[in-house]
């Protein structure tokens, strides 16, 4: 009898803690369930054949074919969608119910994983990516993590002035030469027409038939200035904006006729007459009420009434998520407005 009552009482024990041990399986926390999703993706990515790309960060074997790439900034978004992929999820800068005209109706079944500064580690691990792509301070501080999901892409951004070349890279990572090369040559076709039309060449020179026709326009000095973030700005010949104006050929005011880092300059008020020109262009963002404010107070003023441009009705405001932006949607966009307001309207 008690060895009876002993192995009914071992069996029972065996009973209780096999199923402690079922109810210990089940409860998983959601850092271990994101832990072994992690260690999935780490595995898949060792199965997939691949290519090895150098970048910031090192070096990364980036899928033959990636079709669900995760942008981390708005500029690895836009020079992806150039290059004729849709990526399935991006972050944005700001709000993305304010990303610019060009991007609209590009957006369509596209999530958005937060801003720059706060990409969602856990929506990126949902939407399973073949393939992530940012800059080197976005990618910096969650290498570890983002690798784990899925190949990850750190581009070396050195602001708007690095534009062309950060698209070419972007196209060196997803071996999209061939289609970098057709976007290049399509921005060269407009320019050319640009500058066709105004009756210069890229260096300024007269052109025409054989008998040299004069020009239609001298080549005009062209001024970008703007204000944001409380302070008054000029855009350099090497700035995104800068960098298209040079292509045509168009003389810069001496000040913006330099290249700094960022290809931009702080100026004062006092400073206002050094950004006289043929033409002046205001890059300006209607939401931004403060800077419409100090511009709008500006213009009263009269050494902005003794400007040139001013005088001759000269000044045109511009998008200023266009001009300065640093992709070739939006460089499209600016020689858009070259035509409008340089060739346009002085035909009218």
């Amino acid at each position: 009898m008690c060895r009876f009552l002993k192995s009914l009482l071992l069996a029972g024990l065996v009973c209780f803690l096999v199923a402690c041990s079922h109810g210990q399986i089940g409860q998983v926390s959601p850092s271990e369930i994101r832990s072994q999703s992690l260690d999935r993706a780490t595995t898949d990515q060792a199965t997939t054949p691949c290519r090895l790309v150098s970048h910031a960060l090192g070096q990364t074997c980036v899928p033959l074919h990636p079709q669900r790439i995760a942008t981390l900034t708005d500029v690895d978004f836009v020079n992806v969608l150039l290059l004729g992929i849709r990526p399935i999820a991006t972050v944005f800068y700001t709000n993305p119910s304010d990303v610019p005209s060009y991007l609209q109706g590009k957006l369509d079944q596209v999530q958005v994983l937060g801003t720059n500064a706060q990409p969602s580690i856990e929506r990126m691990l949902q939407i399973k990516p073949d393939l992530v792509l940012g800059i080197e301070h976005t990618v910096l501080p969650i290498s570890t993590l983002l690798s784990r999901i899925a190949p990850t892409v750190a581009g070396s951004w050195q602001g708007t002035s690095s534009w062309r070349d950060y698209f070419n890279f972007v196209a060196e990572v997803l071996d999209k030469k061939a289609e970098a090369q057709a976007a290049w040559a399509h921005y060269d076709q407009r320019i050319r027409e640009l500058q066709v039309a105004l009756g210069i060449d890229k260096t300024g020179d007269r052109i025409g038939s054989e008998k040299r026709e004069p020009l239609k326009i001298e080549p005009l000095k062209i001024s970008v200035f703007h204000i944001c973030c409380g302070a008054l700005h000029v855009d350099t010949k090497n700035s995104f904006n800068g960098s298209i104006l040079a292509d045509v050929g168009f003389r810069r005011p001496q000040s913006q006729d330099v290249i700094v880092e960022g290809g931009l300059e702080f100026i004062s008020e006092e400073m206002i007459p050094e950004i006289d020109a043929d033409v002046i262009f205001i890059p300006t963002d209607p939401k931004d009420r403060d800077s419409s404010q100090r511009l709008a107070q500006l213009m009263q003023k009269p050494l902005w009434k003794r400007l040139k441009a001013v005088k001759q009705n000269r000044v045109y405001f511009v998008d200023y998520h266009i001009w300065r932006s640093a992709n070739l949607f939006a460089a499209e966009g600016v020689i858009d407005d070259l035509f409008k307001y340089l060739v346009n309207s002085s035909a009218n």
